[in-house]
């Protein structure tokens, strides 16, 4: 080991021994045994050349060089302590880029609107944001935190839920007079609708039906596409049905643009999901934007 590697050796075991005023209380203080303390400040007198401490069998005093290297020993104990304190006071802020992927129409709904709110609450935090419908590879693409909608993801994830959303099946007033309001999930195969092209078969929908257990209804597609928002356009104007989570159009519904068939046929909630890659510790930037967004959720 290089001379320069063992400056600091023995000299908070010295200090502490000072403050202490013996070796078994630094002992105990530091969790070691008295003789590898008494060692400890043995080797460091060996280094230094002299005599640091006049040892009784019930005391301990500092010889004169002993006393002189002790204020300055105990700066430096101080000051290593303190800059460690900082450090890991860093290290718990959420800094750096955090990097996301997330489903464009949940961001353009939700995400996008609180974004600036939490810059003010993390300041040294610069977002890096992949809104896309497509479900991204959350290690291979490096992303630090994806959100994703729907079933459980991938188990080489950690996941946390941050809340759910009720699937329902919505058409304008209009539209339902002119097709008839479906009173069964059956009713719908007559029915232009519009499906959500990121799902293996875009045109089945299952509903759960108490006596029938589950029914898959095949509905006629007019448009699918990977965007919520699409489908939104095309509810609006009047041309088909969709099945979205609420956060599309609860806007919409709560002002009677839209309404609501088939709501006794619908599955449990929609659940949202915060996923980011295994590791030992969270990194305090993905912490604090998982714990914003719970926050969030629940107001």
């Amino acid at each position: 080991m290089d001379q320069k590697d063992k400056l600091l050796d023995g000299i908070p075991v010295f200090v502490e021994v000072v403050r202490r005023g013996g070796f078994s209380a630094a002992a105990e203080t530091l969790g070691r045994s008295a003789s590898h303390v008494s060692k400890e400040v043995t080797r460091l007198e060996e280094r230094l050349g002299m005599r640091l401490l006049q040892r009784t069998t019930r005391s301990i005093t500092l010889t004169e060089e002993g006393r002189a290297y002790f204020e300055t020993a105990e700066q430096i104990v101080d000051m290593a302590t303190q800059a460690e304190a900082a450090a890991a006071g860093a290290h718990d802020q959420p800094h750096g880029t955090l990097k996301i992927a997330a489903p464009m129409s949940y961001a353009l709904n939700f995400l996008n609107p609180i974004l600036p709110k939490f810059i003010d609450q993390a300041p040294e935090v610069q977002l890096d944001i992949d809104l896309n419908d497509r479900r991204s590879n959350v290690i291979g693409e490096g992303f630090d935190l994806a959100l994703r909608i729907g079933e459980m993801p991938d188990s080489s994830l950690i996941a946390r839920k941050l809340g759910a959303f009720r699937g329902v099946v919505v058409g304008t007033p209009a539209f339902w007079d002119r097709h008839g309001r479906p009173t069964h999930p059956r009713d719908l195969t007559d029915i232009p609708c519009t499906g959500y092209s990121n799902v293996r078969f875009p045109n089945r929908w299952p509903f759960p039906d108490g006596k029938d257990g589950v029914v898959d209804v095949t509905v006629p597609l007019l448009v699918k596409s990977n965007s919520g928002a699409l489908s939104m356009d095309f509810v609006r104007a009047g041309k088909a049905a969709a099945r979205l989570p609420d956060f599309f159009c609860c806007e919409d519904i709560h002002s009677g643009e839209l309404e609501v068939v088939l709501e006794e046929y619908e599955r449990d909630p929609i659940p949202l999901w915060a996923v980011y890659p295994h590791r030992a510790h969270i990194t305090p930037k993905v912490r604090a934007f998982v714990e914003f967004l719970e926050r969030e959720l629940k107001t």
